[in-house]
């Protein structure tokens, strides 16, 4: 009996000792500097008509009826390319006048577009992140009506990795597919603030929704209010989040096994 409560005591030390490398590994996959919003689109950060910011406070609401689905990570929100998006509030860490952002996500199309889909916009005069009708990704910029697209076609029912970029500040756009840089594009004129709202899969300054809202799958989407370089691309792309919940699961197994051990 006091050998098995021994074993029992190293076990639990080493649980403890496990969970917290796992967790400190864990945080270190994916990039925290400049980290603004994570919508990691998991179910249980998802509560009715709000997604959950599981980084900040920039929490969404979600309007239509979107579908929890099997995503790259975990779970991912389907839109329907219709009635779906979610709208997140206006705040400074979006702003861009002066600035610069990234935004990443996952991504996979359902189907290409007419015109062009949207994966994340602030309207007014300020950024859009989008999809064309050919599958390329690219940066438009109301502020001077331009419009930069990539030199690749994504296709349909494919998971990719894609990251848009944008210096307001020096009018520098670049957007990444899986790691790569497929557009390095300088636009014209500077967009000032405005305080509209993000949304995702959804253009606002748009009535025919057919033509401009998102039909595929998003997951793990990060907003970051700076730049990010080619290493922190790749590192993110090579991530799989904070796998927090990975971490809990492989906790839980061996804490059964221990258990077992002792019937």
């Amino acid at each position: 009996m006091r050998f098995q409560g021994i074993l029992v005591f190293v076990s639990i030390m080493a649980l403890l000792v496990m969970s917290s490398c796992l967790t400190k590994g864990a945080k270190a996959q994916c990039v925290q500097d400049g980290l603004a919003a994570y919508w990691s689109f998991d179910a249980d950060t998802i509560e009715g008509d709000t997604v959950k910011d599981v980084w900040g406070d920039h929490h969404g609401t979600i309007f239509g009826a979107p579908e929890i689905v099997g995503g790259k990570v975990g779970q991912a929100m389907k839109f329907d390319g219709e009635a779906d998006y979610i709208e997140v509030p206006d705040s400074d860490e979006f702003k861009i006048s002066g600035k610069a952002v990234s935004v990443e996500a996952w991504i996979k199309i359902e189907a290409l577009p007419v015109n062009y889909s949207m994966i994340l916009s602030k309207r007014g005069t300020e950024y859009m992140f989008a999809i064309n009708s050919e599958g390329e990704p690219g940066c438009f910029f109301l502020g001077d009506n331009t419009v930069g697209a990539g030199k690749m076609n994504l296709s349909e029912g494919i998971w990719y990795h894609v990251v848009w970029i944008w210096d307001e500040s020096s009018g520098q756009a670049n957007v990444y597919v899986d790691g790569e840089e497929i557009l390095d594009y300088v636009t014209g004129d500077k967009s000032p603030d405005s305080t509209d709202p993000v949304n995702i899969a959804r253009d606002p300054g748009t009535a025919d929704a057919s033509k401009y809202h998102y039909n595929g799958i998003i997951d793990e989407m990060r907003f970051y209010s700076r730049v990010l370089n080619e290493n922190e691309i790749r590192q993110n792309y090579l991530a799989l989040g904070f796998s927090v919940k990975t971490t809990a699961r492989k906790l839980a197994a061996v804490w059964g096994q221990i258990r077992s051990s002792q019937n």
